[in-house]
């Protein structure tokens, strides 16, 4: 048994949103990140700077710094 992996649609984007919405601002941080801990206020100021927010998603995708 396998599976098919289809492509992304409109549906998937509602649904997304639809799920984050109805999370608080905490949560929908840590949902994203894959944080496991409260941001650090290092972490705070990276998300601040532009340019930076992608290499935190790398950093923190995996729960650790």
């Amino acid at each position: 048994m396998g599976f098919a992996i289809r492509p992304f649609v409109a549906a998937d984007a509602q649904a997304l949103s639809r799920y984050f919405h109805q999370l608080s601002s905490g949560d929908r941080y840590n949902r994203f990140f894959g944080a496991t801990v409260p941001p650090s206020p290092s972490d705070l100021k990276k998300l601040a700077l532009p340019g930076r927010v992608k290499s935190l998603v790398a950093i923190r995708g995996n729960g650790q710094i």
